[in-house]
């Protein structure tokens, strides 16, 4: 029984990732929770100066082999028009104002990084998942194999959500990315490349920090009501950890075309299309 152990249902080594989203903190979310692994990151794309947080991932020194990967895809315009649906109910004159303020040139922008570059990527990548797949150990009768070469798109909640809590653009590049993991696993099917998707709730990150009092993670109990959050805080990299871990060992390897929802129950008080 010692396939089920912990150590074996949830062990990372030897595995090689890259995470992208190097110009901003998703880095120091993802590569943090699993530092403790003999695991071989890179970081893309970065160029220029990294965020602060990377950057404290990056020059920690306790993270074990980790590169950097040029790329052009820092930008994070994301056309912040907030929908407050407690407050006065403006004109349709004025909805359509504010909405058509908008370029489209910015609209589009944020599709071309949430959307497009995550599909982009996954496409620059092929060749090497399949060479990740050439090398896997051979099978043996009655014996799980090495999970076949995997991508995981990490996209929001708000793709998902009938309600806008940041733009339309960034709703709809969120909802885009979220299909992006169905179509990509049955057009990668046959090649053994698995696609899978993470749409988070509320993390700390720098596109949420309006979201949270300076200095507060919210991850305690009480942090938020919960009409907004039914688990009433926000997540923390324990529950990001946990789920990396599981998508990415042994017990990870039966999933394909999945989206795991990681947001305290927020959809199910929200109206949503999950």
């Amino acid at each position: 029984m010692s396939h089920l152990q912990n150590s074996n249902l949830f062990d990372i080594k030897g595995l090689v990732a890259v995470v992208t989203g190097g110009g901003s903190d998703t880095p120091s979310l993802v590569v943090p929770s699993v530092r403790k692994y003999p695991t071989r990151f890179y970081i893309y794309p970065q160029t220029g100066p990294p965020k602060s947080s990377s950057s404290a991932v990056v020059n920690s020194g306790t993270l074990g082999p980790l590169a950097r990967i040029p790329g052009d895809n820092n930008n994070n315009n994301n056309n912040n028009n907030n929908n407050n649906p407690d407050g006065p109910k403006p004109s349709i004159s004025a909805v359509r104002d504010a909405l058509w303020s908008v370029p489209m040139a910015d609209f589009s922008r944020v599709f071309e990084v949430n959307a497009s570059g995550a599909y982009y990527t996954v496409i620059a990548f092929l060749t090497l998942l399949d060479a990740a797949n050439k090398r896997r150990a051979r099978p043996e009768h009655n014996r799980l194999a090495t999970p076949v070469a995997q991508v995981v798109v990490v996209s929001s909640i708000a793709g998902f959500m009938r309600r806008v809590p940041l733009s339309f653009a960034y709703s709809l590049s969120k909802a885009a990315a979220n299909h992006l993991v169905k179509v990509l696993a049955t057009a990668l099917a046959p090649y053994l490349i698995r696609v899978n998707g993470i749409a988070p709730g509320l993390f700390y990150s720098e596109l949420s920090s309006n979201d949270f009092s300076p200095g507060e993670c919210a991850v305690s109990d009480g942090s938020f009501p919960p009409q907004q959050i039914p688990i009433t805080r926000a997540g923390g990299e324990e529950d990001i950890a946990g789920l990396l871990l599981w998508m990415a060992g042994a017990s990870g390897g039966y999933l394909n075309g999945n989206i795991t929802v990681l947001d305290g129950g927020r959809l199910g008080v929200a109206p949503s299309a999950y």
